[in-house]
């Protein structure tokens, strides 16, 4: 099982959470292999929402792969432009 963690969990990290939840039968069969969101790294708490328990707020939790997980995802989300045009 391909276990995955997301870096971030706004506009973007929170569209690529959505995509791989919807699109996991999918991603499955072209991986040969079952895929899962195990965490996701952001400062805020998300109360109510769908990937609630996956929330982490030490990036250490996810510095290595846990034991036992064959395949182990990483996608940075952070982002953000606070510059004038």
């Amino acid at each position: 099982m391909a276990k995955i963690a997301i870096c971030g969990y706004g506009t973007v990290g929170s569209g690529v959470a959505e995509v791989i939840a919807e699109n996991s039968d999918s991603i499955a069969r072209n991986a040969a292999e079952e895929v899962s969101i195990k965490y996701i790294l952001d400062l805020r708490e998300f109360p109510g929402d769908p990937f609630e328990n996956c929330i982490i707020h030490a990036a250490m939790s996810f510095a290595s792969p846990p034991p036992g997980f064959f395949s182990f995802f990483f996608f940075s989300c952070f982002g953000g432009f606070s510059g004038g045009v």
